[in-house]
């Protein structure tokens, strides 16, 4: 009988086990002028890349707190990936048009 079936719809968001261990972040987001990346521990690399998976830059900052200027980046959408030794977490990052 058609009227006992139901169709369920879910997102499903894949974290790999390194992305648990790792309590980073960046603000604000969206940003237009300047992002701040921090974390509990030491952030060993951030890289940044456009969402045709192409790195656009790295950086080393070695210390729990970093401020990346973005006011050159064109708007839209990237992933910025943190490595800290805890692991390494994605996040989105939205650059806003100003």
């Amino acid at each position: 009988n058609c009227a006992d079936q139901a169709v369920v719809e879910a997102d499903v968001i894949v974290v790999s086990v390194d992305e648990l261990d790792v309590e980073a972040k960046l603000w604000p987001n969206p940003a237009s002028v300047a992002v701040m990346f921090e974390s509990n521990t030491t952030i060993n690399q951030i890289e940044l890349y456009g969402l045709d998976g192409r790195m656009l830059s790295a950086h080393t900052p070695q210390q729990p707190r970093f401020n990346l200027d973005v006011s050159g980046w064109p708007a839209g959408l990237y992933v910025a990936r943190i490595t800290t030794p805890n692991g390494v977490k994605s996040i989105q990052l939205i650059r806003a048009a100003r």
